[in-house]
């Protein structure tokens, strides 16, 4: 018989009882069939642990973008996805060709100018041994010059005693002209050593600005070797940079270019990247306010990341993950537009299962201790408010309770609105209307009719 037939069978059967029975007889079977009977369950103090899941990311500890430093060819490709890479290993290598040509370029340019260098070391010293010679020349110049000034004083003073004495007839006038001519002898010797402390002077000073000049050209030269060897170091790291190679232990991700491939510092998308995946970042959000239950519960945002009990993972199909992570962050700052902070938390990776990118849930237990915990089925929510039915002897009505916003999908636990001791209807509750129900409708209705339980 199928189930449209029973349900007329049922109905024909309640419609000829009814039928059979006086008038205040079908009011109490009317009430018998509509009645129900409902247990109640004494509210407790108890130990519960609530488990939260929250939607969570998976990264890994570091995800590395591999750019190039240098623009050229790519060469040689000398890894393939998901391969496991060490810090260091060489992973591309760019057309290095013109790379080596500037370091040989660099090279030549430095030695030209430590060659330039040496020649300007090399004027020095002559300048210096023409300024030894120049001064020596001077010194020889200044003592003529000393003899000469000497021999004129005598000269003059013999003159001038030769003409007193010729003016008094003394001596003759030749005995006078002799001094004469000896006086201008003088003279003459006098300009001739001038002459040649002039050309001795002129020599030092000649010398002395061929050494500054080579001291210019040794200081110019000694900068253009630094410069050199700056351009060296530079195309020297350029041609290293033509290697490139892995930033960190992990696994190299996609890799977009292929051998050919013009590639450069500037491209839009990284060579690969290598995921550091022996322990992975597990990111999820959790709202301001339980941020701040949190805080509260342990004192201090420090505190809280300290104390807070080991989380599991729950991966997209829906398997537990073997290992339990801790929660080693939460971020400063509240997103505005949601209302939630990002929490980190680190879970071991060593069969390397996660993958960055991969999505799953973070299950946070909290412990509560001493606590009023009734079951969810217990209540029903209208709005923002949550109506159990508390019973007082046979009679239960509606009371409105505050329960806190963490559960663990199957439980509440009541802050306020309920005591240890009270009794509420267990189950049903969205199923009942108005503000006073006998629990025991049920059971009255059978008594009135006579029927036996």
């Amino acid at each position: 018989m199928n189930k449209k037939a029973i349900v007329g069978v049922a109905l024909v059967g309640v419609s000829a009882l009814l039928a059979s029975c006086s008038g205040g007889s079908k009011q109490n079977m009317a009430a018998l069939i509509q009645a129900r009977d409902h247990k109640p369950i004494t509210v407790e103090e108890k130990d519960i642990e609530l488990t939260t899941q929250y939607s969570a990311t998976i990264r890994g500890r570091q995800d590395i973008d591999v750019y190039p430093q240098v623009g050229g060819t790519l060469q040689q490709l000398l890894v393939t996805e998901g391969q496991r890479v060490k810090k260091g290993q060489t992973l591309f290598v760019i057309d290095q060709v013109p790379y080596k040509a500037a370091v040989a370029a660099a090279e030549a340019a430095l030695s030209a100018a430590e060659a330039g260098v040496e020649q300007a070391m090399a004027g020095l010293e002559a300048a210096q041994a023409g300024q030894t010679q120049a001064l020596a020349g001077r010194e020889a110049a200044q003592a003529t010059m000393q003899s000469a000034q000497a021999s004129l004083a005598t000269a003059q003073l013999n003159y001038d005693s030769r003409k007193s004495l010729y003016e008094q007839n003394v001596v003759s006038q030749f005995d006078l002209q002799s001094a004469a001519n000896a006086l201008q002898n003088a003279k003459a010797v006098v300009a001739q050593a001038n002459a040649q402390l002039s050309q001795a002077n002129g020599a030092v000073a000649a010398s002395k600005a061929q050494i500054s000049q080579c001291e210019a050209q040794i200081q110019s030269g000694k900068a253009n070797i630094e410069q050199c060897k700056a351009q060296l170091l530079s195309a020297h790291n350029n041609l290293s940079y033509t290697v490139v190679k892995s930033p960190a232990d992990g696994v190299v991700g996609e890799l977009p270019y292929r051998v050919g491939t013009l590639v450069s510092a500037q491209m839009p998308k990284p060579l690969t990247t290598v995921s550091d995946n022996n322990s992975m970042f597990v990111y999820f959000t959790m709202n301001e306010n339980e941020l701040l239950s949190l805080i509260r519960e342990y004192g201090s945002e420090a505190e809280a990341i300290n104390n807070l009990p080991s989380v599991s993972l729950t991966l997209s199909d829906g398997s537990k993950y073997g290992y339990e992570g801790r929660v080693e962050s939460v971020s400063g700052v509240i997103n505005q537009s949601t209302g939630t902070s990002q929490l980190r938390a680190v879970f071991p990776n060593p069969e390397h299962m996660l993958h960055s990118g991969n999505t799953g849930n973070v299950n946070m237990p909290t412990a509560h201790k001493s606590v009023i915990v009734i079951p969810q089925e217990a209540t029903v929510k209208q709005q923002d408010r949550y109506i159990v039915y508390k019973v007082e002897g046979n009679i239960a009505r509606p009371r409105q309770v505050e329960v806190e916003l963490e559960n663990d999908g199957t439980h509440y636990i009541v802050k306020t609105g309920l005591q240890a001791g009270d009794k509420i209807i267990g189950t049903g509750v969205g199923l009942l209307r108005g503000d006073s129900i006998n629990i025991n409708a049920a059971t009255e209705a059978k008594e009135a009719l006579g029927v036996k339980k």
